[in-house]
């Protein structure tokens, strides 16, 4: 096992070249900064992808906030974010998060460095950029009641 996990171990600079080379794959990437050691941000015209190395579990994990729900919903919006995370496997592992005491949603995903590219990383990026934009609209819609948020969550569901 120990021979497997070196094998997957990035150094930052292999990391840091992935991300340099990240940058002209992905259209929507305004830039891409390096924000502490092992920590980048991937900045999108309406999200930031926050991207942490965590060398030891020889893995990235990628976070994106997404938005906060007013009071009279968040137990609804709670209550769908729960579901999603039940279903992580047809979500591409993307779990949902409060990332904050205020109730701020975050999505969160993770890829093995051993099976990192610059293409993945890309991909995976704009994939939970693409959810966050769905999650958005359903935490910001309408009906105070909730009664919107089984009707919005149908897009999500089905990414």
């Amino acid at each position: 096992a120990q021979m497997r996990q070196r094998i997957g171990r990035m150094t930052h600079d292999e990391i840091q070249a992935l991300m340099v080379e990240a940058g002209p794959l992905g259209d929507d990437i305004l830039a891409i900064l390096e924000i502490e050691p092992n920590t980048w941000t991937f900045r999108y015209p309406d999200f930031d992808v926050d991207i942490v190395n965590v060398p030891e579990e020889s893995r990235l994990v990628l976070t994106v906030a997404v938005a906060t729900p007013a009071p009279d919903r968040a137990a609804d919006v709670h209550r769908l974010l729960l579901l999603y995370n039940a279903i992580w496997q047809d979500t591409g592992s993307v779990r949902a998060a409060l990332a904050s005491t205020e109730g701020e949603v975050a999505l969160i995903c993770d890829v093995f460095t051993r099976e990192l590219t610059a293409e993945l990383l890309t991909r995976m990026a704009a994939n939970l950029v693409d959810k966050a934009a769905s999650w958005r609209t359903i935490i910001e819609a309408g009906a105070p009641d909730g009664s919107d948020v089984a009707a919005s969550s149908d897009s999500v569901f089905r990414i």
